[in-house]
């Protein structure tokens, strides 16, 4: 045809914006089908191209734009006269499995923007023609869905017709649209509603989906109901109390369904349902389920469990449920460990707690009358022997959901074993076959890496970028995180759990200072060449003993459930929660609350010194102040005299921590205020007489506040204190220069606006109303 006298050119800006935002036609498929504008005849159109099976441009379809006057034709063709057309034809191709059927363009657009093969005619509802059904492939499967009006049921009752009298070989399905889309409300209407709602318009489309039986299909199923299709058979089967249907927290859906003596849980789209959906019907049935039949009754069964299915939430390895805690062992069985204050025991058929993923081994059965002292120890090689009661704490801690566990970083020179105690601590909590991992350099694959596994031990790590360090912190105190979700341009999947995760590496992995704050730094000793075994016989002798150490584990739980409301502390630590639970673990152990306390307020004063030392700055500070009480001056003064002590003690200051001007100094002095704060040093700044910005450091005495020994606080603390973000509690004020500097909690951030003018404040009161800095 000649298309001389039609000039296209692309769509304006505010019809492109309607089609993408109110139709839901993605750009890409706007473009893939030539969607253009023109002006014909004085008026504004969107040009439709109609191709040929052979992709040539048979006629133009114009459209109305949806801001034009309602006295323009809603569509024309041009050239006039031209004949009603299957569109578009050319995805009507040999080996395509199921098309779907629509009244018009639009709606056919919107379904191929979400990869759903369709196709419609192009003169409307009624005007489908027989010849054209000699282009669907044989043996297709197709699906109807017309408009909510008079004409589109019309339409869709003359597309049966034709396909059961002249493609009996075609099975066919049809989608009723709900009724309270209203008079002509059609596949767009539908999608539309559902964007606004929240709602996956995909799976409830499907949902709505009702299958049929072709006349050859009866003859050939021969007696019972005649209108009755393998799909259906199997949809029925299904819900008939074979399977119970939901979907989780994070609205993926499952189905829990009996396996000979057992219930299991799977997602839907598993494999493991999917089969179990093929053996139901052969049992039943002795037919085979199609690829067709199985992607039909998953579709529908998907739009159940997640619209109509109960919200059940679902955890990894371990959770809380009735005031017990749950351990899945991963067996066949599907069996579960309930440890109560009472103790615990093997439940045979637990309730629905838990999601599994193919990485997870099974746990050994546990057994009683173990001793972690006794059985675990030996194979530990602490290089300092105090930390034991910390080491075996955070193990049994481990199985604690729902709290911040800090992160065991284990570190020591090549050959202490530092993998061969990874392995072993996974075994414990979490068997899996992937015992250690290494960080994925996406940082969405390595959130979806962190849901995968309850404890995740990342092995030989040397460097920690900001933004895994930020995702490992999320992990930890349980923030949500976000993983895109797959072949979507637009679905998040929020994911908030927290985990248990484990580090190794020659030296402490963890470097910046929100990381240590949530770590326990652990120093392997390298084994004595006469003491070296191969890993292997090691293992073997641990795997002897490991149902015997788990079963102590769950003993140790046990107690702890029962004393924890007893546990009383005069201040908490940032990882209160664990510092809480841990005394009560250590007096299940037979320490003393005073023994786990000490060696991990200890543990915590290393912290700081790890991550002062990691900070040219604060290292720079921290030798700036040895010597000295006090010292004042101006920022640009302290940034010179910072610079001196570094270059003596050899500090970097070409590296990127180190502020290259004055004005940037607050900023990073911020970035080590906690950590400085711990060892004694605090520091304000305030505008001096003369406008000049003057800067006052003092250094305290040795300070006791971190110690088991403590003096004690006389208002009771939380006993569920949420330490995702807190701080200690402030130690009383003093109106003189004290002992122990301010709490963490009195000093506040150092702030640098870009200009020179970061500011060092504190609460309730400045340091000069306090008495700190000198009197003029």
């Amino acid at each position: 045809m000649s298309t001389k006298s039609l000039s296209l050119t692309a769509l304006p800006s505010k019809e492109l914006t309607h089609w993408v935002d109110a139709r839901g036609v993605s750009r890409d498929t706007l473009k893939e089908f030539h969607i253009a504008w023109t002006v014909h005849k004085g008026r504004e159109w969107v040009v439709i191209p109609i191709p040929d099976a052979e992709g040539k441009t048979l006629f133009y379809k114009l459209k109305r734009p949806h801001d034009a006057s309602p006295e323009q034709p809603k569509y024309i063709v041009y050239p006039k006269g031209s004949a009603a057309a299957l569109y578009p034809i050319p995805y009507l191709h040999a080996n395509l499995q199921h098309v779907f059927i629509v009244e018009g363009e639009p709606d056919a657009l919107l379904l191929l923007s979400h990869g759903i093969e369709t196709v419609c005619s192009t003169g409307g509802a009624g005007t489908f023609k027989e010849e054209w059904l000699s282009h669907f492939p044989k043996n297709i499967e197709a699906t109807l869905c017309f408009d909510l009006d008079l004409a589109g049921r019309k339409g869709e009752e003359k597309v049966q017709r034709l396909l059961r009298e002249q493609r009996p070989d075609i099975r066919f399905s049809h989608i009723r649209l709900p009724e309270d889309l209203g008079e002509g409300g059609d596949v767009t209407d539908f999608f539309r509603r559902c964007r606004e709602t929240g709602a996956d318009p995909l799976v409830a489309f499907q949902a709505l989906r009702s299958p049929y039986e072709t006349s050859q299909e009866r003859k050939k199923g021969g007696g019972g109901n005649p209108s009755e299709s393998m799909a259906d058979k199997l949809l029925r089967l299904v819900t008939n109390g074979n399977c119970i249907l939901f979907h989780d927290q994070f609205k993926e859906t499952y189905a829990r369904f009996r396996v000979d003596d057992h219930w299991e849980v799977w997602k839907t789209r598993s494999k493991q349902f999917k089969r179990w959906l093929g053996q139901l019907l052969w049992e039943t049935e002795a037919a085979a389920a199609t690829s067709e039949t199985l992607s039909t009754v998953l579709n529908v069964l998907e739009a159940r469990a997640l619209f109509k299915g109960e919200l059940i939430t679902l955890e990894n390895r371990i959770a809380w449920h009735e005031k017990a805690i749950w351990y899945d062992l991963g067996d066949k069985k599907c069996r579960a460990v309930r440890i109560t204050s009472e103790g615990w025991e093997i439940i045979e058929e637990p309730p629905t707690l838990f999601r599994r993923f193919s990485h997870q081994e099974e746990q050994v059965v546990p057994v009683r009358g173990g001793s972690l002292q006794g059985l675990f120890l030996p194979f530990v090689n602490l290089a300092d022997p105090t930390q034991r009661p910390l080491f075996l704490v955070y193990l049994v801690s481990c199985f604690l959901p729902g709290i911040p566990h800090p992160i065991p970083n284990l570190h020591g020179s090549q050959g202490a074993a530092k993998t061969t105690q990874a392995r072993m601590l996974r075994r414990i909590v979490d068997p899996s076959k992937m015992e250690v991992l290494s960080f994925s350099s996406n940082a969405r694959e390595f959130v979806q890496q962190l849901a995968h596994h309850y404890f995740a031990f990342f092995d030989n790590i040397s460097d920690i970028s900001d933004s895994i360090s930020d995702l490992l912190c999320r992990a930890v105190t349980g923030e949500g995180v976000s993983k895109r979700e797959l072949y979507t341009d637009d679905e998040d999947i929020i994911y908030t759990f927290r985990r248990c995760i484990g580090l190794n590496g020659i030296n402490p992995a963890a470097k910046k200072p929100d990381l240590l704050d949530r770590s326990i730094l652990l120093k392997l000793e390298r084994i004595p060449e006469d003491k070296r075994r191969e890993e292997r016989v090691v293992l073997e002798e641990f795997n002897t003993v490991r149902p015997a150490i788990l079963g102590a584990v769950f003993d140790a739980l046990s107690a702890a459930m029962r004393l924890r409301e007893s546990v009383q502390l005069a201040r908490l630590p940032r990882m209160a929660d664990f510092a809480r639970w841990g005394c009560a673990i250590a007096l299940a152990l037979g320490y003393t609350q005073d023994e786990f306390l000490n060696v991990y307020y200890a543990n915590i004063a290393e912290q700081h010194q790890e991550a002062i030392q990691d900070n040219p700055v604060a290292a720079a500070m921290k030798a700036f102040m040895d010597g000295r009480m006090e010292w004042e001056g101006s920022m640009s003064e302290l940034h010179e005299r910072l610079a001196e002590v570094a270059q003596s003690e050899k500090i970097d200051t070409h590296a990127k921590e180190w502020p290259k001007a004055a004005n940037a100094l607050s900023r990073r002095l911020n970035e080590a205020k906690t950590n400085l704060v711990e060892i004694g040093i605090t520091f304000q700044s305030e505008k001096g007489t003369h406008g000049k910005r003057m800067v006052l450091i003092l250094r305290a005495g040795e300070s006791t506040a971190d110690t088991a020994t403590s003096p004690q606080n006389t208002e009771e603390s939380d006993p569920f204190v949420d330490d995702t973000g807190g701080d200690a509690p402030a130690l009383p004020i003093q109106t003189s220069l004290p002992v122990a500097p301010p709490s963490v909690s009195q000093i506040q951030a150092v702030e640098d606006d870009g200009g020179g003018s970061g500011d060092i404040s504190s609460t309730p009161q400045t340091l000069r109303e306090m008495g700190f800095f000198k009197k003029e």
